[in-house]
């Protein structure tokens, strides 16, 4: 049943706006719904039908019905207000007091408030305004417009609850109250659809996209995230209705709560969203069975670590390393849980396993650790002709090569002819020995034996030897060698065992083996004999730390000193040292390490010597363990010396021999005495004094390195050619030198000098400069010219470095009678004078000088401290500045013969040239002077 106080009801929820404004009238209406509330004698329709609003818009009738489509509840705030003031103008609903003969009975339609028209349309008996809100019907979500301008009868008296209840009109003059209209139309929103993620996805990443589509592009959408308001973000609707948000979630499940909010502040209801944010892999256990370390397989199992497999595993993944490289995949699989492995070669490798599950979470990797070694011991040493005290007393030694324990239980160690033939058992030690010994354990005196086995080896004739196999409980050869044809090493007479030169070595092959040639380390035979050899001990060769060449002073043939034996200790005494004899030769291999001793000679060479290195895999000359410089190495009388890829570290230290061989304290590493040496891509790393020595020899230094040191190279009484081209000569003391050169006619090409003290020392023969560079030189940035330096030879000056002369006051440098000096264009000459050598000549010409030169690019004679010509060649940063009268000049003797100067400068000198007599055979041209 409608009831005329709903009616009311919803044009009271109006006037809450117009409640403040309309207060005047509120008595007014109190008085007539009072009057009235007895007299209620129509219907509700009648009722109804007198309420006509008053248009606010004269130009819109009153009568227009009302648009009760998609209207909004939301927008009727003030409902509650309305009821609060009706409840005080009108009686209780409760009241129930019935007019009597005034009951015209209405169809009560619970779906509709109005009646239909002849076409069955529903009609509202509620005129109303155009665009005036609907309101709804509570029970039945329907929606009504109410009036603009509402006549409000007198209050009806209460009526019953019968269905043909009837509601009278009111006979009061009705009251007319303008209401206003809303300017806008509510619009009900629909929640917002997701389309992505599905709800109750599990992802494993903490970025995803959420995305769905709108109702309305007017709205916003807004995301709340796991009941947190602050969380909450509003995302602005595309024009084609889709929308999205960029979410960052928390470890595990995230609630989500979704609407969509209009300007207006209307709300649509909440979807209800959930995303896990899975972050954890699944666990497996890995485990290794079937494991031997000889054979190279494997066999690994994985499975979850759950008491209950768990489904969400849909892949295991197998990796493995080799020592320490990297990771490479072994096997990826979805369903097996097992696999046996092979093909793996010697060397430490570490498998591990994880599980993936279905969203791509990666488990934590299980590890396990394999070490694969297919022969880890090794028949080490073989005193096949038993000892001092019987022939019968023999021994065998094994060692591991490994830092494991092994048990050889099992393990089988026999000859080719079966004698003899035992069984192992037990175990050896990491990096240990095990000692068996022949028919019993006193063979080895205070040593005891590890087994004991039967059975001889060959030792009656020394060109027979036997073939020993070494084999694995699996029957895996681990070792073996076949010497039948006879022993490679051992001696029979003085009881000198056979021993491994190094137990990694190939057991199999003669050169592997050696004699015992260490000093007797104690051990005992039976009958308390030293014992000559090194049972359960290192090898003399390693004991001794390398070859000591105690027996090979004199190489008389061809030898070769290779990797397999290096490093190789030369003797650290004054009268022993290795001689290549004349026609003789040793060849150095890559790779090879020779200690060298302090203080004296190491070798020398008469005849050649050959070492030859690789860029990978240089040959090293270094100081002894517990020494901080080697001396040198000498070639004399003819000797040849070839040095390609070779380090030269620590050398040059002071060298001295009692048999005058070679220069007695030469301070160099190499010394070539009438000899010729090769050397091409080497380095003389942290030299003591000097690199290289040439006394009348021929040398190629090529492409080498030259670092610190006094003299790097130096040249004396050489006739012979030397090239020195291509190399880098780099720091050393503020007196040391790049090139001290003495004598010769040295071809130096294309050189950089680089944080030296001086570039180079000249006290003598005729050099030749060219193409060098300079930088960061610490004294004298040029070529400096000894004041006793003596010219016996045509020479000429070059312009690629400036020429320091030393100016003395007791001797100066002198071109000699016959020889003449010759200065290309553009070199700068600079007197290194100072008191008391101010006003000296800077050099006597007692032969000639040739100083020819365009003006525009003259030959400058001038001070040390005049850095306009030629810089700051005494490396003071322009500290000093020159004067007048800081040299004399240049003076020519009587014997001077056919001097020239042409395109000459002087500057700063108390006098430019000298003449001893006005004889002196000297021609001026163009000479300047400042």
């Amino acid at each position: 049943m409608v009831s005329p106080y709903g009616e009311l009801s919803r044009v009271g929820n109006f006037l809450s706006g117009l409640w403040n404004k309309a207060s005047g009238l509120l008595s007014s209406i109190s008085d007539v719904f009072s009057s009235a509330k007895n007299q209620i004698n129509v219907s509700l329709t009648p009722a109804i039908s007198n309420l006509q609003p008053q248009p606010t818009n004269p130009s819109q009738p009153a009568n227009q019905p009302v648009n009760t489509q998609n209207q909004s509840l939301a927008t009727h705030n003030s409902q509650p207000v309305t009821q609060t003031l009706l409840s005080k103008l009108l009686p209780p609903l409760s009241q129930k007091n019935p007019i009597p003969n005034q009951a015209p009975t209405i169809q009560e339609d619970e779906d509709n408030v109005g009646t239909e028209d002849s076409n069955g349309q529903e009609q509202n008996n509620i005129p109303t305004k155009p665009n005036t809100p609907n309101l709804p019907d509570i029970k039945n979500n329907k929606y009504s417009a109410p009036p603009n301008e509402q006549t409000l009868p007198s209050p009806p008296a209460p009526v019953n609850n019968s269905p043909t209840q009837a509601v009278v009109t009111p006979t009061t003059t009705p009251i007319t109250i303008p209401i206003t209209t809303p300017t806008s139309t509510p619009i009900i929103l629909a929640p917002p659809v997701i389309l992505s993620p599905v709800d109750q996805s599990q992802v494993s990443t903490d970025l995803i996209i959420l995305q769905g589509q709108a109702q309305t592009t007017t709205a916003k959408i807004f995301i709340e995230i796991n009941n947190n308001a602050s969380s909450t973000q509003g995302v602005i609707v595309q024009a084609d209705g889709t929308w999205q948000a960029q979410i960052i979630l928390s470890p595990g499940q995230n609630d989500f709560k979704i609407w969509a909010q209009d300007s207006q502040g209307q709300k649509s209801a909440e979807v209800f969203w959930q995303i896990i944010y899975d972050t954890q892999g699944p666990e497996i256990v890995l485990t290794l069975s079937d494991y031997q370390m000889t054979s190279g397989e494997i066999t690994l199992s994985w499975q979850s670590a759950t008491s209950t497999p768990s489904t969400d595993i849909v892949q295991y993944l197998l990796q493995y390393q080799a020592d320490s490289g990297a990771w490479q995949d072994l096997w990826q699989i979805a369903t097996s849980t097992q696999k046996a492995f092979s093909g793996f070669i010697d060397g430490q490798y570490v498998f591990r396993a994880c599980g993936q599950d279905r969203i791509g979470n990666q488990g934590v990797w299980r590890y396990v650790n394999v070490f694969f070694n297919h022969r880890p011991v090794v028949i080490n040493e073989v005193a096949w002709m038993g000892t001092l005290a019987s022939a019968d007393d023999e021994w065998l030694e094994l060692y591991n090569l490994t830092d494991q324990e092994i048990d050889l239980t099992g393990w089988i160690l026999s000859a080719k002819d079966g004698s003899p033939s035992t069984t192992l058992k037990g175990f050896i030690k990491p990096n240990g020995y095990y000692l068996l010994e022949r028919t019993d354990d006193t063979t080895i005196k205070d040593i005891p034996a590890d087994l004991i086995y039967t059975g001889a080896l060959n030792n009656s004739d020394d060109k027979k030897g036997e073939a020993l196999t070494l084999k694995d409980n699996l029957g895996n050869v681990i070792d073996s060698f076949d010497f039948t044809a006879g022993w490679p090493a051992g001696d029979n007479t003085a009881k000198l065992s056979m021993e491994k030169i190094r137990p990694q070595d190939d057991g199999s092959l003669a050169d592997s083996w050696m004699n015992f040639s260490g000093l007797w380390q104690g051990f005992l035979a039976a009958n308390g004999s030293q014992l000559l050899g090194t049972p359960g001990a290192i090898n003399s060769f390693q004991a001794n730390g390398g070859t000591l060449l105690v027996n090979d002073l004199v190489i008389t043939g061809t030898v070769h000193w290779t990797k397999k034996f290096s490093p190789y200790i030369l003797p650290a005494n004054m009268d022993d040292f290795v001689t290549v004899a004349d026609g003789a030769k040793l060849i150095i291999d890559p790779g090879v390490v020779v200690k060298m001793p302090p203080f004296y000679l190491g070798i020398r060479v008469l005849g050649d010597l050959e070492a030859v290195g690789t860029d990978s895999e240089a040959i090293i000359f270094e100081p002894q363990t517990g020494q901080n410089y080697w001396s040198l190495i000498a070639f004399d009388s003819g000797g040849q010396g070839v040095f390609d890829w070779v380090i030269f570290k620590s050398g040059g230290a002071p060298g001295y021999h009692s048999n005058g061989l070679a220069q007695v304290n030469t301070q160099s590493a190499l010394v070539a005495n009438e000899s010729a040496l090769s050397i091409v891509d080497c380095i003389f790393d942290n030299l003591a004094i000097g690199g290289v020595v040439l006394n009348n020899s021929q040398a190629l230094i090529e492409d080498s390195l030259f670092l610190a040191g006094v003299a790097k190279i130096k040249i004396n009484s050489s006739s012979q050619q030397v090239i020195i081209r291509d190399n880098i000569f780099q720091g050393g003391v503020w007196s040391g030198i790049g090139i001290d050169i003495g004598a010769g006619q040295p071809q130096i090409l294309n050189n950089r000098f680089d944080g030296v003290g001086t570039i180079a020392w000249l006290g003598g023969g005729a050099p030749i400069f060219s193409g060098n560079t300079s930088q960061n030189i610490q004294r004298y940035d040029g070529i400096f010219v000894s004041d006793k330096a003596r010219f016996d030879q045509n020479i000429t000056w070059q312009n690629n470095f400036s020429y320091i002369l030393e100016v003395n006051f007791r001797d100066q440098m002198r071109v000699l009678t016959g020889a003449i000096l010759t200065i290309e264009p553009g070199t700068v000459i600079k007197m290194a004078s100072g008191a008391p050598a101010v006003g000296y000549e800077a050099t006597i010409i007692e032969g000639g000088l040739n100083a020819q030169a365009p003006t525009s690019t003259p030959i400058v004679f001038t001070s040390i401290f005049d850095d306009t010509f030629g810089g700051d060649t005494n490396c003071d940063g322009g500290a000093t500045t020159p004067t007048s009268d800081l040299w004399r000049g240049l003076y020519f003797a009587d014997s001077s013969a056919g001097s020239v100067l042409d395109g000459v400068l002087f500057r700063y000198a108390d006098e430019a040239t000298i003449k001893e007599s006005d004889t002196v055979d000297l021609t001026l041209g163009e000479v300047g002077y400042d």
